[in-house]
């Protein structure tokens, strides 16, 4: 196989959850089909598959800590809240003593 050859199949293998090809709906077909033009081709695959699974990881971690930092942003707000009404209330007090001093 051609090395311009190749490179269409990754093309195609990569660009395949995108498309959505009716042709080729089923993976593991599209992997056979290739790997009997081109058994040495299987590292290839495996390196793809490594990568998306790392990839796929490291979208669940970013979840996972995107989670936790929501988390602490709507804690930070209502503590933020809860300062703004503790300082309004004391403007109020402080300004409820100037108005009996009149």
């Amino acid at each position: 196989m051609h090395r311009s050859e190749a490179t269409l199949i990754i093309a195609v293998i990569a660009l395949f959850p995108v498309g959505g090809c009716d042709r080729f709906q089923d993976q593991g077909k599209l992997r056979q089909e290739v790997l009997s033009a081109d058994p040495q081709f299987a590292q290839v695959l495996q390196k793809r598959d490594q990568l998306a699974d790392r990839v796929a990881l490291s979208q669940r971690e970013f979840a996972v800590k995107k989670g936790q930092l929501e988390g602490q942003i709507a804690k930070l707000r209502d503590e933020l809240t809860q300062a703004r009404r503790q300082v309004d209330q004391k403007i109020r007090q402080l300004n409820s003593q100037l108005d009996s001093d009149r």
